[in-house]
């Protein structure tokens, strides 16, 4: 292990690297992107990774001068034991940037400026950090920034309460409180300017630190390869708590063209002095651990047609079951013929024809039933109109769908196949939530009249034990005093006897109780 320079910051005893909704910084895309600045020779040979990021990343610096920052000492012990070929600096980022020697042809912060500030010092608003962070770019430097939209469809949908949605380890104020907080890509954009650099800002989806999907800030959008990627990558959704899915509400701001409002961040390219390299347009992931780029000119040819699970989610919706019955026996038919799963979210229905987009993983297992199974949980959405039978789960609309194709299937087919098949990304939406609010509401009245009826059931039992009570006592109290009466005429009858064996005795007993008397 190589020595971890410690400065004024460190945190002993903690972590940025275990929070399942915010992962280190990295993935495909963010990999595409680097690969694209990295390519140009003007960029220098110092970089600085500013940040968690995942150890993939340091991966792609290795013929690179790399220096890391993080304020975390086990995460700092943890980067050097990995890859001891790097400088690893422990501290706080404020406390960094003023002890600095030179600064770096290439930063790289692209888990944002949240988890840089320690907290042995007092909290800094986001203008702050952005100032130290640009302070360590070269004239000529490049910086990458990753920065969250407050505003964005995955925060609208977070179930948690507001207080409970900050990290413990987020100590600047939050966007509510912070006005130097951007709230738009413009204001992104802008707020590096003060320090001289310009470039490009990008539109991040859906995780902001492992996003799916990167599309240049401005240009066309509304893009059948940008839906099925948004569809997709919405999977890596599965460990928050949502209220509703946002796939139907990304599409719609694609079709508005504001996706970058509605974007979980946005991440900014910007340099000092001189032009940025070329840049892709877009970057989307393709499945499994791969990327696919696009320049201009390929972003601005949109394949034609739709993908097959937008031209089911409207057959369903608007209950065109013969269409519908359609669509799923040329779909599974394609399938079969290929011998190879593909998801609906990844095949493009053009003229009566499938193809596939870009090079997908395929699915595991049996290519029908996994394909089927898929598309039957896309329709069983909880935003989706019901057009099964209210038992039917999501084998059951599967084999449906199946059916629907001529194609027999059993029942251990759709079980192998569903240990790969597509999660709900959303349990319960709201509607959802509040139809079973409204059900555990009718339940509770309904417990409340049973406790009534108990609490009415046992204090009539009170009463008759309290009765029965009384008249064991008044029993007893009659068999008490037959028992004394029965008992006083015992001992009359002994006198009487005693009187006639010892009449002298007796008679002196009468003399003492008539003398007593």
């Amino acid at each position: 292990m190589t020595s971890i320079e410690i400065i004024p910051g460190e945190m002993r005893w903690w972590t940025d690297r275990a929070n399942p909704l915010r992962r280190p910084a990295g993935g495909a895309v963010f990999r595409e992107l680097l690969g694209a600045v990295l390519g140009d020779p003007s960029v220098g040979r110092r970089v600085l990774v500013v940040g968690p990021h995942d150890d993939k990343v340091l991966g792609w610096f290795e013929d690179r001068e790399t220096t890391v920052l993080v304020r975390s000492l086990s995460d700092a012990e943890q980067i050097s034991a990995a890859d001891p070929r790097v400088a690893v600096v422990c501290g706080d980022l404020d406390q960094f940037a003023t002890t600095v020697r030179a600064p770096w042809d290439l930063v790289v912060a692209l888990d944002g400026v949240g988890r840089l500030a320690s907290n042995d010092f007092a909290t800094t608003a986001w203008s702050a950090r952005t100032a130290s962070l640009s302070r360590l770019v070269a004239d000529d430097g490049v910086l990458l920034v990753s920065v969250d939209n407050p505003l964005s469809l995955v925060d609208l949908a977070d179930a948690r309460p507001a207080a409970e949605r900050r990290d413990e380890g987020d100590w600047e104020p939050p966007a509510s409180v912070d006005g130097t907080r951007p709230a738009s890509a413009a204001h992104a954009g802008a707020a590096f300017s003060g320090s001289g650099l310009s470039g490009v800002c990008y539109a991040a989806s859906w995780l902001p630190t492992q996003p799916g999907v990167l599309v240049e800030v401005g240009t066309r959008a509304d893009d059948v390869r940008l839906r099925s990627a948004l569809g997709r990558d919405v999977l890596a959704l599965a460990d928050h708590e949502l209220l509703f899915d946002p796939t139907a509400a990304a599409l719609a701001t694609l079709r508005a063209g504001r996706f970058a409002d509605a974007a979980s961040g946005w991440v900014l390219v910007l340099r000092r002095g001189t032009s940025l390299p070329a840049l892709p347009t877009a970057i989307l992931a393709d499945g499994g651990n791969r990327a696919t780029t696009f320049d201009t000119a390929a972003w601005a040819t949109v394949p034609p047609g739709d993908l097959v699970v937008e031209a089911a989610l409207r057959l369903v919706q608007t209950e065109d079951l013969a269409a519908l019955r359609d669509l799923v026996a040329g779909y599974l038919a394609w399938v079969a013929d290929m011998g190879i799963g593909y998801a609906a979210d990844e095949v493009l229905l053009a003229d009566g024809s499938f193809e596939v987009l870009g090079q997908p993983a395929p699915l595991p297992g049996d290519a029908v039933a996994t394909a089927a199974l898929w598309l039957a949980r896309r329709l069983l959405a909880t935003d989706v109109r019901r057009v099964w039978p209210p038992w039917l789960d999501d084998n059951g609309v599967g084999r449906a769908l199946t059916a629907m194709a001529g194609i027999a299937t059993d029942a251990a087919r759709f079980e192998e196949a569903g240990a790969g098949a597509r999660p709900h990304a959303v349990s319960h939406d709201l509607s959802s939530l509040r139809a079973l609010n409204a059900q555990l509401l009718l339940d509770i009245e309904a417990a409340r009249g049973q406790v009534t009826a108990h609490e009415r059931l046992a204090a009539h039992r009170d009463r008759q034990l309290e009765r029965r009570s009384n008249q064991l006592r008044d029993a007893e109290l009659r068999a008490t005093r037959a028992e004394s009466r029965s008992t006083g005429g015992g001992v009359a009858v002994r006198r009487i006897v005693r009187g006639v064996l010892h009449p002298v005795n007796a008679a002196r007993a009468v003399r003492r109780r008539l003398s007593r008397s």
